[in-house]
């Protein structure tokens, strides 16, 4: 599937050698794309280090250029993984 946007937005730097944890949820899913969101937290301090969302959109096989809806099996998974305030 391909990106149809990408943001982020850094709070802080990273260094070579930094240790830093990512938590990645499902965001939004609407009827043929959806998002995933990012939040890194320093491993030492849990301080915000960045956060992010990608959104995909689910394309035709056949025609790449024609979006389709997210295949239901797809979407299941994409339900179990959304953040618990969101469900």
């Amino acid at each position: 599937m391909p990106a149809k946007a990408m943001s982020m937005v850094f709070n802080g730097s990273l260094w070579p050698d930094d240790v830093f944890d990512i938590e990645v949820h499902t965001g939004e899913v609407r009827t043929r794309s959806f998002d995933f969101e990012a939040i890194a937290t320093r491993a030492e301090n849990g301080s915000n280090v960045f956060e992010g969302r990608m959104t995909a959109i689910c394309v035709s096989a056949e025609n790449r250029g024609l979006a389709v809806p997210i295949p239901g099996a797809l979407r299941a998974r994409l339900e179990q993984w959304k953040r618990p305030t969101d469900a």
